[in-house]
């Protein structure tokens, strides 16, 4: 199923931006990528015997606007790994190892994914109280850390810091894709009308596809926008502020150390050098990340 085809793995927490990330490297020129539910069921090998999903399921699986699988040479897949399918030390081996594949590990302010985390739970799904326990998300950095110093060679990217730049020089400069063909759907996937653009709410002043005939919003995974644009920055930053929280901070160094943690917190995490200066920080930090095992990470909610 990915036979000789190029490889690129997102890891990242849920909640934590790689749903945009997905959709920009699926906008690229001979890329396909996959929905999260279908990257989480890939198993990390090349051999089809040992993939779970049938051809036709993967085809299903590809994002929107839909590319034909077969015709690409590029797969991304997005949050890989369901327990039940291979254990997270699987897929390190394996990404390590394989020479086809290139791995982005987005990192997110954890604030931010605290606060975008209990907003969901609040909002919209009630049952998932394990996204308010902020010493399970330190456990996820933890693990997502981790599996970052175990991949010297993965690219490390900030969900921040794709705001200013739209991950252009990423998908450029660090990846080696062709985002020139990026393309937003134009017509309903579903009854093929021309796609208006409107407002879903009061709330909400970006616009979004919607089609007419079917009276409803076209949204990408994870309820992406084909027609999003950059953030405001002074708004964004002013929620982080508000996002600050003394107890996570306390979780989060007691968890992965105060050189990780002070990297948000000074905002090393919107520059150019921020990715630089993590790697350093997990360089010096060897035998913290040496000893912890994979259990969690991505692990399924």
């Amino acid at each position: 199923m990915l036979g000789n085809r190029r490889l690129i793995s997102i890891l990242g927490l849920s909640k934590g931006g790689t749903n945009h990330l997905a959709q920009c490297v699926h906008a690229c020129q001979d890329v396909v990528g996959l929905t999260e539910s279908a990257s989480r069921l890939m198993h990390p090998t090349r051999d089809d015997h040992r993939q779970i999903l049938t051809p036709e399921a993967v085809q299903a699986g590809v994002l929107k606007p839909t590319k034909p699988f077969g015709q690409v040479g590029i797969v991304s897949v997005n949050k890989i790994n369901y327990t039940l399918v291979a254990y997270p030390e699987a897929w390190a081996q394996f990404l390590a190892n394989d020479d086809n594949s290139s791995t982005v590990v987005l990192l997110r302010n954890p604030m931010m994914v605290h606060r975008s985390r209990t907003r969901y739970v609040n909002t919209t799904k009630p049952q998932r109280t394990a996204w308010l326990n902020a010493h399970k998300l330190a456990r996820e950095i933890l693990e997502l850390l981790a599996m970052t110093w175990r991949l010297p060679n993965a690219v490390i990217a900030f969900h921040e810091h794709g705001l200013t730049d739209h991950y252009r020089d990423l998908l450029v400069n660090r990846l080696g894709l062709d985002p020139s063909a990026a393309v937003q759907p134009d017509r309903c996937q579903t009854c093929g009308t021309a796609l208006d653009q409107r407002r879903r709410s009061r709330d909400d002043p970006s616009a979004w596809l919607f089609c007419p005939t079917c009276e409803r919003f076209i949204e990408g995974e994870g309820s992406y926008n084909y027609l999003r644009k950059e953030d405001d920055l002074n708004a964004y930053r002013a929620q982080e502020a508000d996002a600050r929280s003394d107890d996570l901070i306390k979780i989060l160094r007691d968890a992965v150390g105060d050189t990780p943690t002070d990297l948000f917190l000074d905002g090393a995490h919107w520059s150019n050098d921020g990715p630089d200066a993590l790697r350093t920080a997990l360089d010096g930090d060897a035998d913290r990340w040496r000893s912890v095992p994979l259990n969690e990470i991505l692990y399924p909610y």
